[in-house]
């Protein structure tokens, strides 16, 4: 169970992280409001840095790439945390262009796929995990997609609604 939840979580990291090679200055502005670097070459790194954690989390699993799919996350809880005290970040960047305010939802979503990433500990890659349920692989696939479509819908536009209104 916690290998599906891991993959649908390194997918949302995947989407995030080609976000932002994509289309960096909303991360750009965000990262300069709360006073961290924040240059394009740093945000459209940080991006394919994501999408590599993603893609290796999903086809190798292993010890230490949940780890830092798990801190990468912890990062992403601490920053957004300045920005919900800041007040003054309009979007927080997460997903590129799309504009999602900093949100208590974000932290925590965040928080949540840490633990999660650091529950998949030794978890398998996509191709061990699919050889061990060939007649059920199909399924699991389509449902860690759409998982990770889901996840990705409600963090970046339901937080529209909630965003303003919260501080901490």
């Amino acid at each position: 169970m916690v290998t599906g939840i891991f993959f649908v979580v390194c997918e949302v990291l995947l989407i995030s992280g080609v976000a932002k090679v994509m289309a960096p200055l909303t991360t750009q502005s965000a990262l300069s409001s709360v006073g961290l670097p924040s240059s394009i070459v740093l945000v459209r790194s940080l991006g394919v840095t994501e999408v590599a954690l993603g893609v290796l989390g999903i086809l190798l699993g292993g010890t230490y790439l949940p780890i830092f799919i798990g801190a990468l996350f912890a990062f992403f809880t601490i920053f957004i945390v300045l920005t919900l005290q800041n007040g003054q970040v309009v979007s927080c960047g997460c997903f590129g262009a799309t504009s999602s305010p900093p949100s208590l939802l974000h932290v925590f979503a965040n928080l949540l796929f840490m633990v999660i990433a650091l529950l998949a500990i030794g978890v398998k890659g996509l191709s061990d995990v699919l050889d061990e349920k060939p007649a059920n692989g199909i399924l699991f696939v389509l449902v860690i997609l759409l998982g990770a479509l889901a996840t990705y819908l409600i963090l970046a536009f339901s937080s529209r609604k909630w965003g303003k209104k919260e501080s901490l």
